[in-house]
């Protein structure tokens, strides 16, 4: 038993694909260089997550971002395997894929918390982001 538990909950935001419909200015995505973690490297490092929870005894927590984690190929395997160990899984993304098929999955996933991107007044968001986002956001 640990004495001094650093923490009682372990976050980690994992960009797991460079996928995205939008190019926006602030993006630090590199579009050039495909990214999508293959389900065998993700389980492998879903695995080292978890013993360092243990090793702590503390919860794990992860933000899956990119581009946006729903154009994985294997986004919902991965959250399944995340949910097998009994880690909370949120998500950092936008809104074009936030439709009745995919929220039910997130239901059914027990996924209780997305974030959507909103950058400031209308004309501010559009500037970064594409002139229709914001309504949709």
């Amino acid at each position: 038993m640990l004495k001094n538990k650093p923490f009682d909950l372990f976050t980690l935001q994992w960009h797991i694909t460079n996928n995205c419909q939008l190019r926006c200015k602030h993006c630090y995505v590199d579009f050039t260089k495909p990214l999508n973690f293959s389900l065998e490297n993700f389980q492998l490092a879903l695995e080292n997550y978890t013993r360092f929870l243990q090793y702590f005894q503390i919860q794990g927590k992860i933000y899956f971002t990119g581009g946006d984690p729903l154009l994985h190929p294997k986004f919902w395997d991965i959250v399944s395997e995340t949910r097998k160990k009994e880690i909370t899984v949120s998500l950092f993304w936008n809104y074009h894929l936030l439709h009745d098929r995919n929220i039910e999955k997130l239901i059914d996933n027990d996924i209780n918390f997305y974030q959507l991107s909103l950058e400031w007044l209308k004309e501010t968001h559009n500037h970064i982001r594409w002139s229709w986002t914001f309504e949709g956001v």
